[in-house]
């Protein structure tokens, strides 16, 4: 594949000059941090750690709920408006990517039927709705490339009022064993921030030679952060996303052997963590003093995931409910047996089983999967670094959903990855366009 790629040119929206739609950015950058962020956030992820009951996990969470209803109706209501009300734009449904993604928000709808809980249930798929009006809306108006922009805007500017959120409260305090950064976000969800923000800088990095010196500095400092946030999820896999998304372009042998070796590692590095040197483990623990014996049971997802298993047995078809699992007596239950603060099985695919069944599991699962090959091809062709970011995000949420579950929590991944299916299932018929630097030649820059 040495052959230089054909420059294909990306659609532009007639109704404004080029470039990014920077007020969309910044209504949608504020929509979520009321939905998502709290400036007491550092110490009540504190508090929260002392966690024994579904009260003490909770905290003052019940003052800022008010206030992330207003985020997520101003989202929703802005998308329903755009949607019902805006100009009409030709999208296509040509592909089972879009079939799926489609039957998935469909048969969520659908469990509300037969939830345990109806009312959690009909309030969690309101709030995918929601972002489902808010996603097409935005993708009616965004470009492309413009996917990526929004990923450097929004998440730079959620690690910046972070840093100084945290430095003005007298958190911020890096060389104790234990520190977590959390910013205005638990420190989970800082570090898929981070990992954002990272794989964003990286295709920047691809597609921008002449500032590469600058945007490596960028990279530097969100990976030191991505390390103070402490999540291994998070930084072990927008690294497997990373290096996974550039194997995949090379030839042949090269690619096989880099994928077999990343698959090896991966796998031994799960199965036989325990057993590493002293100082592997430490490295590993980034400075967390969460349990002696967290590797060797995953962080203490093993037992949790076995005390889920008796519950996906008692609903082994249609499962609890979209978003409808997670009621204060399983909370509860799940605390007093595990000994730790926990609200989701910090497992995507199982999270999904408990609540939408093995049917709503399976295309969660394929609809990752074809919008990853999607991405990819389109990268492949040549049509913009955004799909090598794209590529990345799509593999991260593949590969993180094994041990984490903020893709289907109605979170900011979620809206990213909406964004992503949605931008790449329901292709826009093209408009005149005009060329834009990062799309041209990707391979051969990323291989210089």
């Amino acid at each position: 594949m040495s052959a230089r790629l054909t420059h294909v040119a990306e659609p532009l929206d007639r109704r404004r000059s080029d470039g990014p739609p920077w007020l969309l950015f910044l209504f949608l950058t504020g929509a979520f941090f009321i939905i998502g962020h709290d400036l007491a956030a550092p110490t009540k992820f504190a508090e929260m750690m002392d966690a024994t009951t579904l009260e003490d996990l909770e905290g003052g969470e019940g003052e800022q709920q008010p206030l992330r209803q207003l985020g997520g109706l101003a989202l929703g209501g802005w998308g329903a408006a755009m949607v019902f009300l805006g100009e009409r734009r030709e999208q296509r449904l040509t592909s089972m990517l879009g079939v799926l993604t489609l039957f998935f928000v469909v048969w969520a709808g659908m469990s509300v039927f037969w939830a345990d809980d109806r009312g959690q249930t009909l309030r969690r798929f309101i709030l995918l709705v929601f972002l489902s009006f808010g996603t097409v809306s935005a993708i009616r108006r965004f470009r492309a490339i413009d996917l990526l922009w929004f990923a450097l805007f929004a998440c730079t500017i959620y690690l910046g009022i972070g840093i100084v959120n945290e430095i003005l409260r007298g958190t911020f305090r890096p060389l104790p064993l234990g520190y977590r950064f959390a910013g205005t976000q638990h420190p989970n969800s800082q570090a898929v921030n981070c990992a954002l923000l990272l794989m964003a800088v990286a295709a920047w990095w691809i597609g921008a030679p002449q500032r590469r010196i600058p945007i490596a500095i960028m990279g530097l400092g969100v990976v030191y952060f991505l390390l103070l946030a402490g999540s291994r999820t998070a930084l072990g896999g927008v690294g497997a996303a990373l290096f996974l998304t550039w194997a995949l372009t090379l030839d042949g042998y090269k690619k096989f052997f880099l994928i077999c070796f990343g698959i090896t590692l991966f796998v031994f590095v799960t199965l036989f963590g325990d057993a590493a040197m002293s100082t592997i483990e430490d490295t590993l623990e980034m400075g967390r003093a969460d349990t002696e014996d967290s590797l060797g049971s995953l962080s203490g997802r093993v037992p949790l995931w076995g005390q889920l298993y008796g519950f996906i047995l008692e609903r082994p078809v249609l499962g609890f409910g979209y978003g409808g699992f997670w009621t204060p007596e399983h909370i509860d239950a799940a605390i007093e047996e595990q000994g730790w603060p926990l609200s989701h099985a910090h497992n995507a695919y199982i999270d999904l089983l408990l609540e939408i069944g093995p049917l709503g599991a399976l295309t969660y699962l394929f609809i990752l999967i074809l919008a990853a090959r999607a991405a990819f091809v389109r990268y492949m062709q040549g049509q913009g670094t955004v799909y090598f970011y794209l590529t990345a995000l799509l593999l991260f949420v593949l590969f993180g959903g094994l041990m984490e579950s903020a893709a289907i929590q109605r979170s900011q991944l979620t809206f990213f990855l909406m964004l992503a299916v949605v931008h790449l299932a329901f292709p826009r018929d093209p408009e005149p366009a005009k060329t834009f630097p990062e799309s041209i030649d990707v391979r051969a820059r990323a291989l210089s």
